[in-house]
């Protein structure tokens, strides 16, 4: 069991889906919760692989709801918690809130790219808005980047 493909572990939970798959009603654009439509249950759960390239088609699963449920059972469940985590690192766009991108393994880190060397040194910032504030007034634009306590807030 433990040397299952990915495919395999992949296959069961897409029939898994399809098996007790309902219309939804709700258009794609509204921000509303998603409303399920009426349906008749399935007869047949058919997965079907095809190329796009060369419009071959590979049949990966045909049956029954009972029997796509039985493999979704027996497959998926010892390997859901290792697809949900993943087996390696893959950067994306939600990698700046993450709690461990300063330690990531996949994250390429260039030292010294900002002029900063060593662990001693501050790190520095520049946003749109310092920009902005730095025009009207520097000094404004330097007191606000050591992050003091303004008049009034305390």
């Amino acid at each position: 069991m433990e040397n299952l493909l990915r495919d395999d572990v992949e296959i069961a939970v897409a029939v898994g889906v399809l098996a007790s798959a309902r219309p939804v009603l709700t258009s794609q654009w509204d921000r509303k919760p998603l409303r399920l439509g009426p349906s008749e249950p399935a007869r047949l759960v058919r997965l079907v692989e095809i190329g796009c390239t060369d419009s071959s088609h590979r049949v990966l699963f045909e049956g029954t709801p009972t029997e796509a449920y039985a493999r979704y059972d027996s497959t998926v469940e010892a390997h859901i918690d290792r697809m949900i985590a993943g087996d390696s690192y893959r950067p994306g766009k939600d990698c700046g809130r993450c709690d461990a991108v300063a330690t990531c393994p996949a994250i390429p880190s260039t030292p010294g790219l900002l002029g900063i060397s060593g662990s001693g040194l501050l790190r520095r910032s520049w946003s749109m808005t310092t920009g902005r504030t730095h025009r009207r007034c520097p000094a404004r634009a330097h007191l606000e980047s050591l992050f003091l306590p303004k008049d009034g807030l305390a």
